[in-house]
Protein backbone atom coordinates (compact mmCIF):
# COMPACT_ATOMS: atom_id res chain seq x y z
CA UNK A 1 0.00 0.00 0.00
CA UNK A 2 2.51 2.32 0.79
CA UNK A 3 4.44 2.04 -2.28
CA UNK A 4 1.37 1.96 -4.34
CA UNK A 5 0.76 5.39 -2.50
CA UNK A 6 4.38 6.67 -2.88
CA UNK A 7 4.31 5.44 -6.72
CA UNK A 8 1.11 7.39 -7.28
CA UNK A 9 2.64 10.64 -5.84
CA UNK A 10 6.12 10.05 -7.69
CA UNK A 11 4.20 9.97 -10.96
CA UNK A 12 2.19 13.46 -10.16
CA UNK A 13 4.60 15.42 -9.06
CA UNK A 14 8.36 14.41 -9.40
CA UNK A 15 10.35 15.46 -12.74
CA UNK A 16 11.27 13.01 -15.22
CA UNK A 17 14.59 11.07 -14.50
CA UNK A 18 15.19 9.40 -18.02
CA UNK A 19 14.12 11.05 -21.54
CA UNK A 20 11.55 8.77 -22.13
CA UNK A 21 9.61 10.00 -19.32
CA UNK A 22 9.23 13.05 -21.61
CA UNK A 23 7.47 13.02 -24.96
CA UNK A 24 9.18 14.07 -28.06
CA UNK A 25 6.51 17.54 -28.28
CA UNK A 26 7.88 18.34 -24.99
CA UNK A 27 11.65 18.31 -26.05
CA UNK A 28 10.90 20.66 -28.88
CA UNK A 29 11.21 23.80 -26.75
CA UNK A 30 14.33 22.33 -25.39
CA UNK A 31 15.99 22.30 -28.17
CA UNK A 32 14.37 25.82 -29.90
CA UNK A 33 15.91 27.33 -26.93
CA UNK A 34 19.40 25.40 -26.98
CA UNK A 35 19.95 26.46 -30.63
CA UNK A 36 19.49 30.16 -29.59
CA UNK A 37 21.69 29.81 -26.57
CA UNK A 38 24.40 28.45 -29.02
CA UNK A 39 23.65 31.32 -31.65
CA UNK A 40 23.94 33.63 -29.07
CA UNK A 41 27.12 31.81 -27.54
CA UNK A 42 28.82 32.14 -31.24
CA UNK A 43 28.52 35.69 -31.16
CA UNK A 44 27.78 38.25 -34.03
CA UNK A 45 30.99 37.41 -36.15
CA UNK A 46 29.86 34.11 -37.48
CA UNK A 47 27.54 33.60 -40.41
CA UNK A 48 24.82 31.52 -39.39
CA UNK A 49 22.71 28.59 -41.11
CA UNK A 50 19.85 26.91 -39.26
CA UNK A 51 18.94 23.55 -40.43
CA UNK A 52 15.10 22.34 -41.01
CA UNK A 53 14.31 19.70 -38.05
CA UNK A 54 14.69 15.77 -38.73
CA UNK A 55 12.41 13.57 -36.94
CA UNK A 56 12.92 10.04 -37.34
CA UNK A 57 10.46 7.73 -36.14
CA UNK A 58 10.86 4.16 -35.21
CA UNK A 59 13.42 3.75 -32.56
CA UNK A 60 12.57 1.52 -29.53
CA UNK A 61 11.74 2.07 -26.21
CA UNK A 62 10.42 -0.85 -25.42
CA UNK A 63 10.05 -3.63 -26.65
CA UNK A 64 6.53 -3.10 -27.48
CA UNK A 65 7.04 0.53 -27.80
CA UNK A 66 8.11 2.45 -30.67
CA UNK A 67 8.89 6.30 -30.40
CA UNK A 68 10.88 9.13 -32.39
CA UNK A 69 13.87 10.97 -32.09
CA UNK A 70 14.40 14.80 -32.82
CA UNK A 71 18.08 16.74 -33.98
CA UNK A 72 18.25 20.45 -35.52
CA UNK A 73 21.41 21.72 -36.57
CA UNK A 74 22.77 25.06 -36.45
CA UNK A 75 26.11 25.25 -38.92
CA UNK A 76 28.52 28.08 -38.42
CA UNK A 77 30.84 29.50 -40.90
CA UNK A 78 33.95 30.82 -39.12
CA UNK A 79 37.62 31.20 -40.04
CA UNK A 80 39.08 29.28 -37.13
CA UNK A 81 36.55 26.43 -36.14
CA UNK A 82 38.67 25.47 -32.75
CA UNK A 83 38.63 28.78 -31.38
CA UNK A 84 34.70 29.21 -31.90
CA UNK A 85 34.03 25.51 -30.23
CA UNK A 86 36.19 26.88 -27.44
CA UNK A 87 33.94 30.05 -27.43
CA UNK A 88 30.94 29.07 -27.33
CA UNK A 89 31.61 26.41 -24.55
CA UNK A 90 33.13 29.33 -22.89
CA UNK A 91 29.96 31.65 -23.46
CA UNK A 92 27.25 28.81 -22.89
CA UNK A 93 25.13 29.24 -19.77
CA UNK A 94 26.91 27.27 -16.78
CA UNK A 95 23.54 25.01 -16.46
CA UNK A 96 25.40 23.21 -19.69
CA UNK A 97 28.24 22.09 -18.46
CA UNK A 98 29.71 22.45 -21.95
CA UNK A 99 33.16 21.48 -22.49
CA UNK A 100 35.18 20.93 -25.15
CA UNK A 101 38.38 17.91 -25.68
CA UNK A 102 40.56 16.94 -27.97
CA UNK A 103 39.49 13.61 -29.70
CA UNK A 104 42.79 11.02 -30.19
CA UNK A 105 42.49 12.11 -33.48
CA UNK A 106 43.01 15.78 -32.47
CA UNK A 107 40.07 17.31 -33.69
CA UNK A 108 37.71 19.54 -31.37
CA UNK A 109 34.78 18.05 -29.88
CA UNK A 110 31.87 20.21 -28.23
CA UNK A 111 29.43 18.40 -26.02
CA UNK A 112 26.65 19.67 -23.38
CA UNK A 113 23.49 19.07 -21.76
CA UNK A 114 20.62 21.74 -22.65
CA UNK A 115 18.17 20.44 -19.73
CA UNK A 116 15.33 17.93 -20.41
CA UNK A 117 17.67 15.22 -21.57
CA UNK A 118 18.42 17.32 -24.85
CA UNK A 119 22.15 16.52 -25.41
CA UNK A 120 24.40 19.20 -27.53
CA UNK A 121 27.16 17.94 -29.52
CA UNK A 122 29.74 20.05 -31.91
CA UNK A 123 32.39 19.79 -33.90
CA UNK A 124 34.26 21.05 -37.38
CA UNK A 125 32.75 19.52 -40.98
CA UNK A 126 34.54 21.43 -42.80
CA UNK A 127 38.12 23.70 -42.83
CA UNK A 128 35.58 26.97 -42.16
CA UNK A 129 32.74 25.02 -40.73
CA UNK A 130 31.30 24.10 -37.63
CA UNK A 131 27.99 21.95 -36.98
CA UNK A 132 26.45 22.25 -33.99
CA UNK A 133 23.56 19.53 -32.95
CA UNK A 134 20.49 19.66 -30.13
CA UNK A 135 19.57 15.84 -30.29
CA UNK A 136 16.65 14.51 -28.30
CA UNK A 137 17.47 10.58 -28.14
CA UNK A 138 14.12 8.36 -28.57
CA UNK A 139 11.18 9.71 -26.83
CA UNK A 140 7.27 8.68 -26.77
CA UNK A 141 5.38 10.88 -29.36
CA UNK A 142 2.49 11.82 -27.51
CA UNK A 143 0.26 10.42 -30.16
CA UNK A 144 0.63 13.81 -32.49
CA UNK A 145 2.60 13.33 -35.79
CA UNK A 146 5.80 14.72 -34.34
CA UNK A 147 6.55 16.07 -37.91
CA UNK A 148 3.27 18.78 -37.35
CA UNK A 149 3.93 20.00 -34.22
CA UNK A 150 8.00 20.61 -35.18
CA UNK A 151 8.88 23.65 -36.81
CA UNK A 152 12.37 24.89 -37.39
CA UNK A 153 13.36 28.13 -34.96
CA UNK A 154 13.58 29.72 -38.00
CA UNK A 155 9.75 30.03 -38.46
CA UNK A 156 8.83 29.78 -34.61
CA UNK A 157 10.87 32.54 -32.89
CA UNK A 158 12.59 35.11 -35.59
CA UNK A 159 13.07 37.38 -32.83
CA UNK A 160 14.89 35.07 -30.74
CA UNK A 161 17.44 34.10 -33.42
CA UNK A 162 17.47 38.16 -34.77
CA UNK A 163 18.22 39.48 -31.36
CA UNK A 164 21.16 36.40 -30.63
CA UNK A 165 22.84 37.91 -34.32
CA UNK A 166 22.55 41.40 -33.11
CA UNK A 167 20.09 42.22 -35.60
CA UNK A 168 16.58 44.09 -34.99
CA UNK A 169 13.61 43.58 -37.12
Amino acid sequence: MLLGTLAYLSVGRDEPTVREQRSLEAAVPVVRRALGDLITAAGPETVVEVTAARVQEGCRLTLFWDGAALEQSVLFRTADPDALLDRIADRLPSRYQAAVRRTDGGQHMLRAEAGEFVGVKGHATGPDTVTVTAATGCRPTGGAAPDSTVRTPVDAEPGRLLAALGATR
